[in-house]
């Protein structure tokens, strides 16, 4: 063992089964929980206003979102069997489907949205049962590429909401008022 390593060991604070003090975890859980509320709810708010949704139903599906990813983070965080990691580990949202999303609900409305969410979470459960066998097909470069191609589809939905300024406003406003 090399005087780095050594080193940086000492600088460790809490071995990995060991628990911090409660107030510290609770802190550190709400700083958590702050950081990425912002993306759960982000996510629905760019789909059904690019869809052209309503205030209802947009509020609705902000706060489907909120309590399926509360619901889903404590099924993963208290592991039951083989289901759950055992950890925290966030459920959210992701923008991943957002353009097939924006595009159900412009096509279809919500039936065909709430179909297509079925469906695919039908077909992931498939896939996750036989996981190893794709391995071969699913590696790490093609995994890679396909998440870095996500903020490509994110971004064209978000740049053609550039150009849907209301009457009466600034076009220099677009960026504001894109949401």
């Amino acid at each position: 063992m090399n005087s780095s390593t050594a080193y940086a060991r000492q600088d460790v604070r809490y071995e990995p089964d060991e628990r911090p003090p409660h107030l510290l975890s609770v802190v550190l859980g709400l700083q958590y929980a702050l950081l990425n509320v912002t993306g759960i709810v982000l996510t629905p708010v760019i789909m059904i206003g690019s869809a052209g949704g309503s205030d209802a139903y947009l509020s609705w599906a902000v706060c489907a979102a909120l309590v399926i990813s509360g619901i889903t983070t404590v099924i993963q965080s208290v592991r039951i069997g083989r289901i759950g990691a055992g950890y925290v580990l966030l459920m959210g949202s992701t923008a991943a489907f957002l353009a097939v999303c924006v595009t159900a609900l412009e096509r279809g409305g919500q039936g065909l949205l709430s179909t297509l969410i079925l469906v695919s979470c039908l077909f992931q459960f498939a896939l996750a049962a036989k996981l190893s066998l794709l391995r071969k097909v699913f590696t790490p470069a093609v995994a890679g590429t396909v998440l870095m191609l996500i903020p490509v589809s994110v971004a064209t939905t978000f740049l053609g909401k550039l150009t849907d300024v209301p009457e009466g406003a600034s076009p220099a406003a677009a960026p504001v008022t894109a949401g």
